[in-house]
């Protein structure tokens, strides 16, 4: 469905991200991890068209995307869903949701989404007039996925949902997650919770410094050595 070939990113002339190489297949979660600064972001921002890379190429649903916008992968189904929701503050939640909408192919299905969308997460129908900016960051998170989920998307990209969240709000959110694969959505997931991330995932790729030093099925990572001294502190 999705696939990354010898990515490489730039900030000014800082190389952020080298020869980066991955696949998403229909129906998985795939996770990208690593600690703070090793790249995640940056390519969920490439891959979604908000940032050109240098070199490599990216495909999705066989159609090259190097040089689309994100509002043109948006309509092929790419979808991101920022850390922390990234809501449009001074909007209702209603607002927010309809502003995912927006795209041709998803504004006139609007009002069947959003009934699908407001059954999913119960909270959001009870806070429909609420301004986003009251919502704690459980909630605002929610509305993130669900303003994402406005567009029908094929593939959600999650960047660093966990970030922020009490562990109770984690479980719930993965749990929202899980359901939503189980739904027919393929999900990629950018993480530093490594643990919860591998719990989730079938299978994950390990970023550090820019370049991916270890991939494979989830639970074989979890048994990892340099996993588990790293990452998870055993």
């Amino acid at each position: 469905m999705l696939e990354v070939s010898n990515l490489s990113v730039y900030y000014g002339k800082i190389r952020v991200v080298s020869d980066v190489s991955f696949r998403v297949e229909k129906g998985e979660i795939v996770a990208l991890l690593g600690n703070n600064g090793a790249g995640k972001t940056t390519i969920l921002n490439a891959v979604s068209g908000l940032i050109r890379p240098a070199s490599g190429s990216m495909r999705f649903l066989d159609k090259t995307i190097d040089d689309l916008p994100a509002y043109e992968t948006v309509k092929m189904g790419l979808s991101l869903i920022p850390e922390g929701g990234r809501p449009f503050t001074d909007m209702t939640v209603h607002e927010n949701l309809e502003m995912g909408a927006y795209a041709p192919g998803s504004w006139g299905k609007k009002d069947e989404t959003l009934g699908k969308v407001k059954a999913f997460f119960p909270l959001l129908a009870q806070r429909a007039r609420q301004l986003a900016r009251t919502l704690s960051g459980g909630e605002r998170q929610m509305l993130g996925i669900g303003r994402s989920l406005m567009s029908m998307p094929k593939l959600c990209m999650f960047d660093e949902p966990s970030y922020g969240l009490a562990p109770i709000m984690v479980k719930e959110l993965f749990k929202y997650i899980k359901t939503l694969n189980e739904q027919g959505i393929t999900i990629l997931v950018v993480e530093q919770n490594i643990r919860h991330a591998l719990e989730l995932a079938h299978r994950a790729y390990v970023l550090e410094n820019g370049r991916i030093v270890l991939e494979g099925r989830s639970a074989e990572l979890l048994k990892n050595d340099h996993i588990q001294k790293v990452y998870l502190g055993l």
